[in-house]
């Protein structure tokens, strides 16, 4: 039976070194032991992500969003499925997609369940199982 990955949270307001911790962390202890990054906002841009490239679709030319639609850089043809490239992406464009993100990531994922994204991230960390997850 494979062992239960330490989980360990960081929290505070924005720009505090959260992500300077969580890279100090892997970049100090990471050949010793598995261990990976996650945050909830990583789910949140590949969902948009994906959501965006099936807007380029003609079918969804209607769509209420179709002028925040971007052009992916490789066409619409080209569908990223790892997940790194799709932050990567989101994370470029985070000026004109930004109010697409608060919207997709409350009023639409949220009112399916106020816990959508912790969920979803818990699931990642389960299929991943690293031995340490930071959040």
């Amino acid at each position: 039976m494979k062992q239960q990955p330490l989980v360990i949270g960081f929290g505070h307001r924005a720009r505090q070194g959260k992500d300077l911790c969580v890279q100090h962390l892997i970049e100090t202890f990471g050949s010793e032991y598995d261990i990976k990054r996650y945050a909830y906002a990583d789910d949140l841009k590949s969902e948009v992500y994906d959501a965006l490239l099936d807007m380029l679709d003609p079918y969804w030319a209607v769509a209420p969003f179709n002028s925040l639609v971007l052009s992916h850089p490789l066409g619409a043809c080209y569908i990223d499925t790892e997940l790194d490239n799709k932050v990567r992406w989101c994370d470029a464009h985070r000026q004109e997609i930004r109010p697409v993100l608060q919207h997709y990531g409350t009023e639409y994922r949220r009112a399916q369940s106020p816990f959508y994204w912790v969920n979803k991230t818990a699931e990642r960390i389960k299929s991943e199982a690293p031995q340490i997850a930071l959040i």
